[in-house]
């Protein structure tokens, strides 16, 4: 017997970070940039954490330790609870039948609350954040 799954991501594949992006992070930007403490531009951050893992952005650019803990303190507790809609082709991926499982890095508050948020908790098998 064949079986068949299909393994999504989350961010930038079901929906568009930068939809959110500005919004989401505003607080995570404004701290950037008030510190100073990273090395590149203010926009080449912003860019990134919109499509790389916070982690490797902060190493990437050189984040003070300061920087790295009070950007931590505020990823960590942060949710987004405004209206999220995902990409339009995401209803096919709906309708087909086979096994979907949603896998994402990221913070688990954040990642649930733009699962809840999107309304696709229910599309998956099993969710691993």
């Amino acid at each position: 017997m064949k079986k068949t799954a299909l393994i999504l991501d989350l961010d930038n594949t079901i929906y568009p970070v930068y939809s959110i992006g500005e919004k989401l992070f505003s607080g995570l930007f404004a701290l950037i940039e008030e510190s100073g403490e990273f090395k590149g531009t203010l926009d080449e951050v912003k860019r990134e954490i919109q499509r790389t893992p916070f982690e490797k952005v902060a190493e990437a650019f050189s984040f003070s330790k300061n920087l790295l803990n009070e950007s931590l303190e505020i990823l960590t507790n942060l949710t987004y609870n405004e209206p999220m809609f995902y990409y339009e082709d995401y209803e096919a991926i709906r309708e087909l039948l086979v096994r979907k499982f949603l896998v994402t890095s990221g913070f688990i508050k954040l990642q649930n609350s733009k699962i809840d948020n999107l309304k696709i908790r229910d599309d998956f098998e099993h969710i691993f954040i």
